[in-house]
């Protein structure tokens, strides 16, 4: 029995094994996403917590402050704190900016598996800096709900709902599994 369990325990491990990334939008009034730059993996959610109205607005590394086509556009709502979520499909560079005006070239750019070398992030935001006007939204009139809807992101994420930021960390997983195979010698 112990032995089907910790079985059991070692298949469910690749399927639970995602992280939910929350990233504070335009915290105590400052330009900025906390932290400005993560790592995630496959299956992981970016969990956008908009403190004040700003977006999260998907863009490329070459033009920081503008829309990339098909890409994400959380935009925060009039009522504080809301969020946006964005579910990670592969692991290439996301580049996010806010399309308040001005926000974007006073260095409000958020990056997801950003290269360490090349393309990095703090050349795309000394880019963001040094870019011309852009596009910049209105985010009264983006049209993106702030729990996130589904737009088909060309980078890699999708929007997805709240509700599915329900995942198991991979801390908990490893603690079970363990805990299975001790099982077996006990």
């Amino acid at each position: 029995m112990h032995l089907i369990v910790a079985l059991l325990s070692l298949l469910a491990l690749p399927f639970a094994a995602a992280w939910t990334r929350n990233v504070t939008v335009g915290a105590n009034g400052q330009l900025v996403f906390n932290p400005p730059n993560i790592t995630a993996e496959v299956g992981d959610t970016i969990v956008f917590i908009f403190e004040s109205e700003h977006t999260a607005t998907q863009s490329t590394y070459q033009t920081p402050c503008s829309p990339s086509s098909g890409g994400f556009n959380g935009v925060s709502a009039s009522t504080s704190p809301s969020t946006f979520s964005v579910k990670v499909n592969n692991t290439n560079p996301i580049w996010v900016y806010c399309a308040i005006p001005g926000h974007c070239k006073a260095g409000m750019v958020f990056a997801v598996n950003a290269p360490t070398t090349g393309d990095t992030y703090e050349s795309f935001k000394q880019i963001a800096a040094g870019t011309g006007p852009g596009v910049e939204i209105n985010p009264s009139s983006a049209g993106a709900s702030p729990t996130g809807s589904s737009g088909g992101s060309n980078a890699g994420p999708d929007s997805v709902p709240s509700s599915a930021n329900r995942v198991v960390s991979r801390a908990s997983v490893l603690v079970t599994a363990f805990s299975a195979l001790i099982a077996l010698f006990v």
